[in-house]
């Protein structure tokens, strides 16, 4: 029985350690990741889902410790200042709206995240859906 409790303790020790140490994603973001950029409009009526755009491109996106990044894709760069929380990452780009990204996934080297909002596409309404793919 005393085996038993020594065990225990030692197993809730470990777990205590391994809680206390992992990042959140606001410490592993600076630096630069190589990004995988996916945007989706689709219908936003009642159980539709057809898609009316889809694009996707590669490039990078540079996160700065000062709160600055920065984005280069072959035909569209952009600078703006981000922010995060444990859940939302918030990106507002210089003359824009704030986005706010949802982190779907957030390991070390592989940040998955998400925004989803309701915009005017070719004369009708649309759900806009940005997915970010972050890996180092």
């Amino acid at each position: 029985m005393k085996n038993t409790h020594i065990s225990l303790a030692t197993l809730m020790m470990l777990l205590v350690t391994l809680i206390s140490c992992k990042k959140d994603p606001t410490e592993r973001l600076p630096g630069t990741w190589t990004l995988d950029h996916n945007y989706t409009y689709t219908e936003s009526g009642e159980g539709s889902n057809a898609v009316l755009a889809r694009y996707r491109e590669y490039g990078t996106m540079t996160f700065n410790e000062d709160g600055t990044y920065e984005v280069v894709l072959p035909n569209n760069n952009s600078k703006g200042t981000w922010s995060s929380t444990d859940d939302l990452l918030t990106l507002t780009e210089e003359g824009e709206a704030s986005l706010e990204f949802e982190y779907l996934t957030y390991q070390k080297s592989f940040i998955y995240i998400e925004h989803k909002s309701l915009v005017d596409f070719e004369d009708q309404r649309a759900t806009y859906k940005v997915q970010y793919h972050l890996t180092k």
